[in-house]
């Protein structure tokens, strides 16, 4: 039974989406690269310490949030599997310490997909 009015239509609607590319030249890369990464960390740093200002995060959870974020920056131009996979666990960590501030987990999480596109 269709129960749509007015110019509802129920249903599925099938389309695609293009994208046209004329010309490219040189290298590609879609995605995250370890530079965007570092910023993402460089905002953290700042977010981080804003939040702390604020009484969002108390002094343990700044500090080893702190020590988190400094091992996430060490291994975020990390070429090898070993390097990003200290990475990611420092971001996981991390997240799990700012969890109750959503907007720190929040961009915490963007870091870790980026982490992992790297």
């Amino acid at each position: 039974m269709n129960i749509a009015a007015g110019n509802a239509r129920v249903g599925e609607q099938i389309g695609s989406i293009g994208t046209r590319i004329d010309h490219v030249y040189g290298s590609v890369h879609v995605g995250s690269g370890s530079a965007d990464l570092r910023a993402q960390l460089a905002d953290l740093v700042r977010a981080l310490a804003d939040h702390r200002a604020a009484g969002r995060i108390d002094e343990a959870t700044f500090a080893a949030a702190g020590a988190e974020l400094a091992e996430a920056s060490t291994h975020a131009a990390s070429a090898d599997a070993a390097g990003r996979g200290t990475l990611v666990l420092a971001l996981r960590r991390l997240k799990g310490l700012v969890e109750d501030v959503a907007d720190l987990a929040t961009r915490v999480t963007t870091a870790i997909v980026a982490a992992r596109t790297l």
